[in-house]
């Protein structure tokens, strides 16, 4: 019964712990957001600013890396089997976007959604 009153009093769940959280993802998205922006403009070889779904994919691609080791490094108790999850999670995301940028121009949900560009999963 006393390791439920933590619970009920509500110790590590409660609005300033949200708060926290909060702030929290959205300074890491500010972050990871300005370091795309700023690091991929470097790396043009013309000169010319990056297109907005490439900072995009590279933004949301860091995202998921960083959130998934987040998980990885808050975890209680280390198993391999949770681990494998999480990365294999972060696997999962580059399988995808790598095979659905090969499809060709003109099939309407990929080209909605992920812009035909073969290389750029890869190297991401």
């Amino acid at each position: 019964p006393q390791l439920y009153h933590i619970g009920i009093t509500r110790h590590y769940f409660n609005t300033f712990v949200w708060l926290r959280w909060t702030v929290q993802a959205v300074g890491e998205a500010i972050l990871i957001t300005f370091i795309s922006l700023y690091s991929l403009a470097k790396l043009s070889p013309r000169g010319e600013d990056p297109e907005l779904f490439f900072v995009g994919a590279h933004t949301l691609t860091l995202a998921i890396v960083v959130a998934n080791l987040k998980l990885v490094l808050w975890q209680w108790t280390f198993s391999w089997y949770a681990a494998g999850l999480i990365f294999g999670t972060v696997i999962f995301w580059w399988l995808t976007c790598a095979i659905a940028s090969t499809f060709p121009p003109g099939v309407p949900f990929i080209e909605t959604f992920i812009i035909g560009w073969v290389g750029l999963w890869i190297n991401v």
